[in-house]
C-alpha cells in the first residue's frame, strides 16, 4: 500500500486583476497491490471512512483510491489535512492486514516489546 501526496499552490487573482494571496492543494491517493484491492473489494472496505473534511463529509477509501483533492487557505492548514491523510492511512493499513490474516495464525512472544 502506497500513499501518493502532491502539494501545488496557485496565485489567487482579484476581480481586476490583483493579486488576493495563494490557495494551497493538497492531492492525495491511496494505491493498493492487487491482492490488498482484493481484499478490499471482498470485505466492502471501500466504504470505511477515512477520515471526515473540514465541512464535515466523510472521505472513505474509495474515495482515496480515486484521489482527494483538497483547496486550503494556509500551509498549517494544509500540513494538518496532510497529517490526518497520513495517520488515517496507516489506521486503514493495520486493518487491511487484520483483514488479509484470517484463516491464518499469529504469535505472540512474551514479553511484549512495547515502544
Amino acid at each position: 500500500m502506497q500513499l501518493v501526496i502532491r502539494r501545488t499552490q496557485a496565485d489567487q487573482k482579484g476581480v481586476f486583476g490583483g493579486h488576493k494571496g495563494v490557495n494551497f492543494n493538497l492531492f492525495y491517493r491511496l494505491n493498493l497491490s492487487p491482492e490488498e484491492a482484493a481484499v478490499v473489494q471482498r470485505y466492502k472496505l471501500d466504504m470505511h471512512v477515512l477520515s471526515r473534511s473540514g465541512n464535515g463529509i466523510p472521505e472513505t477509501v474509495g474515495d482515496a483510491m480515486r484521489g482527494v483533492n483538497q483547496t486550503v487557505q494556509s500551509v498549517d492548514v494544509l500540513l494538518k489535512n496532510e497529517k490526518v491523510a497520513k495517520s488515517s492511512c496507516a489506521d486503514f493499513y493495520r486493518l487491511l492486514q487484520v483483514a488479509q490474516s484470517f484463516g491464518g495464525e499469529e504469535v505472540v512472544d512474551f514479553p511484549l516489546d512495547e515502544q
